[in-house]
């Protein structure tokens, strides 16, 4: 089974959001991350974040992910939208946006967020929505049929953050999904098999369930240390995803910081046992505007 460092490129661009409007709260923050792991998969985001006020600004991100799967390798793409704006006693997050591989599993999804900042605490609690499109491919060469089956899944969760005076900070966050279809009776499908080695990939968007939990520890100059576990429980009886990252944040120079974070991933999805180590990288840029 393939392990796709993916999942942690994604954590670290939120993370990013968070530094650029700690950071450049009249400006733009600029972002482009690699990763890789053992078993030789790959993936490359970059993103964007545009603060026109202190409390309203756009952001635009765009991922691709290629890893090995059965019989071919599979790409995933995902891009996103986003607009948020701080009211004052709430703040709300609209972002929109597509994901996954129109051959093999496509989905569009919409997530609105209610947030609230204080000088120690940041609490979220956010719904989505996805309209998700499965691809069967005939198993036969001489008959080259395709079949799609198409359903929708709801996500609730919610995420809280407490940062003390010295610069710690302790965070935590779950989310839990619901299809408007049996799953299960998809378990033994080809297309479910074929997501399931990529689980980080693909069939992390088909997931029952996910929480994380962190600690971010203040160094000298500006640097922070990190230690990230998550848990990603999959549909239809896949297995479950358990990874840990530990992470540092360094500056570079005055417009700019370095994120470099090396984990582990533990899968036993479909009863098989599978360990990767996995390396990321992302590079920060910030800007100001008179």
């Amino acid at each position: 089974m393939q392990r796709n460092p993916k999942f942690c490129l994604i954590a670290l661009i939120i993370a990013a959001f968070g530094v650029s409007v700690a950071r450049a709260q009249s400006g733009y923050a600029l972002g482009i991350g690699v990763s890789g792991d053992d078993a030789g998969s790959a993936a490359l985001s970059v993103f964007g974040d545009y603060s026109f006020t202190d409390a309203t600004s756009i952001s635009a991100s765009y991922s691709a992910t290629n890893a090995d799967g059965d019989p071919d390798d599979l790409t995933t793409r995902v891009w996103t939208l986003g607009v948020r704006h701080d009211f004052g006693p709430l703040g709300i997050d609209l972002r929109g946006g597509q994901s996954g591989d129109p051959d093999d599993f496509d989905s569009t999804d919409l997530r609105i967020a209610l947030f609230r900042q204080t000088d120690h605490w940041t609490l979220n609690a956010h719904g989505s929505r996805r309209d998700i499109d499965l691809v069967f491919q005939g198993v036969n060469p001489r008959l080259p049929l395709t079949r799609k089956a198409s359903l929708q899944g709801d996500g609730l969760g919610a995420r809280i953050a407490f940062r003390t005076d010295s610069g710690w900070r302790l965070y935590a966050g779950a989310e839990v999904f619901d299809y408007d279809r049996d799953l299960d009776l998809l378990a033994n499908a080809a297309i479910i098999r074929r997501l399931s080695p990529t689980t980080l990939s693909l069939s992390g968007s088909l997931l029952d369930q996910r929480w994380s939990i962190g600690i971010e520890a203040p160094l000298a100059k500006q640097r922070a240390l990190s230690f990230d576990v998550y848990r990603d429980t999959q549909v239809a009886n896949l297995g479950v995803v358990d990874s840990a990252a530990i992470s540092w944040l360094t500056p570079l120079a005055d417009r700019g910081d370095l994120d470099v974070s090396l984990g582990i991933s533990q899968s036993d999805s479909l009863g098989d046992d599978q360990t990767a180590v996995f390396l990321s990288v992302l590079f920060l840029f910030y800007g100001g505007f008179d």
